[in-house]
């Protein structure tokens, strides 16, 4: 299949890089739900929403992080900075991140048996309390509806480490296109384990890897071909945990 010109990525401001590092450092849960037998029994055609550009992060959790606040927030600037050149270069080369998982996705649960689309105008909103998605206004012909989204999309290199792997967590959640009732939802970490209860990690591919920053930003293509080799192994977890 012929790569689709996806939007350009976004880069996750410092602001996010210091909760980022936090997130690393930290323990927190991750909402989760099994899908039921009767969900996999009932449900036959499955509609995707294509999910919006992954904030990109760079994140290197290195010697400046042990100085304090003061190292904290100069280490941050400095992921900022590799952050916003490697999301200029992969606009540059028009590289793709959103359609790779959408593609593993309706494969995934092709093989399972569903009848997939994909629905590129839709997406949910946060609910008036911001702790949940609305999809009362999304409207599909199908019986199910599903989102993936990138929570972080990027690579890490921590304090113990001497190479940069893929960083990349990808949430699913799919609700029955009638009532909106949620019958699946599970954060999937592939590469770097984050710290996050609930959640489901998966390793990556050690090619991946990369010996320093300069190497990923001088081999933009493959670094984002590692970022959408995790997509895929994510998506095929989601496979396994909807086969019929």
């Amino acid at each position: 299949m012929a790569p689709t010109r996806a939007r350009v990525p976004g880069i996750a401001p410092l602001a996010s890089l210091l909760a980022a590092a936090l997130l690393a450092a930290g323990c927190v849960s991750a909402p989760r739900l099994e899908a039921s037998k009767d969900t996999v029994a009932r449900m036959r055609r499955v509609v995707i929403l294509t999910p919006r550009p992954p904030p990109l992060v760079i994140n290197n959790m290195g010697v400046a992080m042990g100085f304090g606040v003061i190292g904290g927030l100069a280490q941050a600037q400095i992921n900022l900075n590799n952050t916003k050149a490697f999301a200029a270069a992969v606009a540059e080369q028009k590289l793709n991140l959103t359609q790779p998982l959408v593609d593993a996705l309706s494969q995934a649960l092709a093989r399972d048996g569903y009848q997939v689309s994909v629905d590129a105008r839709q997406w949910p909103v946060k609910s008036a309390d911001g702790k949940s998605d609305d999809f009362s206004a999304i409207k599909v012909d199908g019986d199910a509806i599903l989102i993936a989204w990138f929570t972080i999309d990027g690579y890490m290199s921590d304090a113990n480490s001497i190479h940069y792997e893929p960083w990349v967590g990808i949430s699913v959640e799919m609700v029955d296109a009638a009532t909106k009732q949620e019958l699946y939802r599970k954060l999937i970490g592939v590469g770097w384990k984050m710290k996050i209860g609930n959640s489901v990690h998966l390793d990556a591919d050690p090619t991946y890897r990369f010996r320093n920053y300069d190497a990923i930003l001088s081999q933009a293509g493959k670094a984002v071909a590692g970022l959408n080799d995790c997509a895929r192994r994510a998506a095929d977890q989601v496979g396994a945990d909807l086969a019929r």
